[in-house]
């Protein structure tokens, strides 16, 4: 059994690779339906004005849809087939302010999968994380609006290699506005009634802390006195600012004597009461005695030092996370440049190329090269190792199968080079780079 591959080559030029002599038994029939050329920027720019309609299989764009609040666009799908490369459109919210925040809304006109063949999910960028799915069973008809400042992708799959062409939908995407930055008001409402309220919950409470203290009878304070609450419970009593402890004189002794200190300007209510006869109780301020607040500050200090030093020299437990990528796709993944890689295969019943899915419905991975001079055989190496790390495919074992690289008109590549126009930017040369693989 014969393998070819398919693989876009930037620079656009036609590169033809002879077959093998397995293959001439059963000569390949080249599919072109990836012929058409890239969407030219005109008609991309096209799209950012209102009530424009972006549809699947028809139209490609790689360029972000901004919609204000009184925009539209629509999606649509009537069956036509979807390469890999064009299978996604992308909307963000925004306005004449760059300081205004929006959200991005998706509301299902009609959605029509009776075989269902098509998944559509709702992410955040290519590699982000699907926020919803619609199919012929789930969320067909329910408003979505994305969160604010995020953009939404919509991903087009095609489920279990099914046949689309008797699906047909249509999306309608606006934008509303989360903030405005030129009325911060209008957000700041909620924040200030639930200060008032606060404010006003502390005066209710002050207030009727002070009428049970008068019910519960009060004698008024005056200097160098305590002023207690239920004096005979033997709870606390708050003592004036800056007294260290209490003091008592017998009346008729003169004699003064300290009784307790204070704990942050409390005092415990001694035996006996606060008003006993022929002793007056007053506060100690300063030095005139033992000062235990700042002793306990001191220690609550010393014990802060030591809790801090036993953090620093504690060594922090690096999480281990299991990667999900090859070695060789986790070592160069933020590196550039990038292609994107995908899979075709021939099949001797059909005659024909098809193209390969993954299980969850995925066609195409980006593969990571280490440099822009680099052979062919050193693409085809890199990118065996991210569409199969583990040297297995669902047609066997992909070290027994002949690997090439071709166009997306099905022409076998003999040479890579994606230098391409001095005038071009590498990414622009890159993105153009479609690469399809397939294995015998």
């Amino acid at each position: 059994m014969t393998t070819h591959s398919n693989v876009t080559s930037p620079n656009g030029y036609p590169m033809t690779l002879h077959p093998s002599p397995q293959e001439a038994a059963c000569p390949p029939i080249i599919d072109n339906k990836f012929s058409s050329p890239p969407p030219s920027y005109d008609s991309m720019m096209e799209s950012s004005t209102s009530h424009v309609k972006d549809e699947f299989g028809e139209n490609c764009s790689s360029y972000i849809n901004d919609l204000d609040t009184d925009d539209e666009m629509y999606v649509e799908y009537k069956g036509k087939p979807v390469s890999f490369f064009c299978d996604n459109f992308k909307f963000r919210g925004g306005g004449d302010d760059i300081f205004d925040e929006y959200s991005v809304c998706v509301t299902p006109l009609y959605f029509n999968d009776s075989d269902c063949a098509v998944k559509l999910n709702f992410k955040t960028s290519y590699w982000g994380v699907t926020k919803l799915n619609i199919t012929c069973t789930e969320n067909k008809s329910a408003k979505y609006c994305g969160a604010q400042k995020e953009m939404i992708y919509i991903e087009f799959k095609n489920r279990n290699d099914k046949e689309t062409n008797g699906a047909k939908f249509k999306l309608k995407i606006t934008a509303k506005k989360d903030y405005d930055y030129n009325r911060p008001n209008s957000s700041a409402i909620p924040s200030g009634a639930i200060i008032g309220g606060l404010f006003g919950s502390l005066f209710l409470i002050t207030v009727c802390s002070d009428i049970v203290c008068r019910c519960l009878g009060i004698r008024k304070p005056s200097k160098g006195r305590v002023r207690t609450c239920n004096p005979t419970e033997g709870n606390l009593a708050q003592a004036f600012p800056g007294a260290t402890s209490m003091a008592y004189v017998d009346n008729i002794a003169e004699k003064e004597k300290i009784i307790i200190p204070s704990k942050n300007g409390l005092f415990v209510t001694p035996e006996g009461g606060w008003f006993k006869q022929r002793r007056t109780f007053h506060v100690v301020k300063g030095k005139e005695a033992e000062n235990t607040s700042l002793r306990e500050e001191r220690i609550a200090n010393i014990m802060k030092k030591i809790r801090d030093q036993k953090k620093a020299c504690a060594q922090p437990q690096k999480r281990k996370i299991e990667s999900t990528f090859s070695s060789y796709e986790k070592y160069t993944r933020n590196r550039n440049p990038r292609i994107r890689v995908g899979w075709r295969h021939f099949k001797n019943d059909t005659g024909s190329f098809k193209q390969v899915f993954y299980k969850d419905g995925g066609g195409v991975r980006e593969v990571p090269l280490p440099s822009l001079d680099i052979d062919i055989r050193a693409v085809i190496h890199h990118s065996k190792e991210v569409i199969f790390p583990t040297g297995e495919c669902k047609y066997g074992d992909v070290n027994q199968m002949e690997l090439s690289l071709g166009d997306y008109a099905g022409k076998i590549l003999k040479n890579f080079d994606i230098q391409g126009d001095d005038n071009q930017s590498q990414t622009e040369k890159i993105a153009y780079g479609i690469i399809s693989m397939t294995c015998v």
